[in-house]
């Protein structure tokens, strides 16, 4: 159980400009509960975007607490109104569908090409910047349009 004190603790670590300087250990150290704090946040968009994008960021690195939970919130984020957390969503899905093909492990049930090439699409007309246009390239040579 995660205490109101400490609760706090890990919404002001979430609130870190610098990624790098987050620290991660407090997440891990608490398992499938911090793992469930981080979707929580993500879940609820219970935050700042940088929180959002933050708790996405760690709960990466956790996944496997729960990996069909956190892949299912990614097209959910990919649709956020915060251009920075929508791109890194479009990272995270594009570095998951990277990884599908060299580790068969990393695959979900449901997420298939046909929703990832609808999910791109959305991302591309909602607006991305340059940096997520490189990740819509990379996307379709993986993945490349029929």
């Amino acid at each position: 159980m995660i205490f109101p004190k400490q609760r706090r603790r890990l919404r002001n670590e979430l609130n870190r400009k610098d990624f790098n300087a987050l620290d991660r250990g407090l997440f891990l150290a608490l398992g499938q509960e911090g793992f469930d704090f981080l979707l929580d946040v993500m879940e609820r968009r219970d935050g700042s975007p940088r929180q959002i994008q933050n708790a996405m960021l760690v709960a990466v690195q956790m996944r496997d607490w729960g990996r069909a939970r956190f892949l299912t919130l990614l097209p959910v984020l990919c649709a956020h109104d915060d251009i920075e957390l929508r791109t890194e969503a479009l990272r995270l899905l594009v570095r998951w569908a990277r990884s599908v093909n060299l580790h068969p492990i990393e695959r979900v049930e449901g997420v298939d090409a046909a929703r990832l090439h609808a999910i791109v699409e959305q991302v591309v007309a909602l607006g991305i910047g340059e940096r997520g246009m490189f990740w819509v390239q990379m996307y379709l040579e993986l993945y490349p349009a029929n």
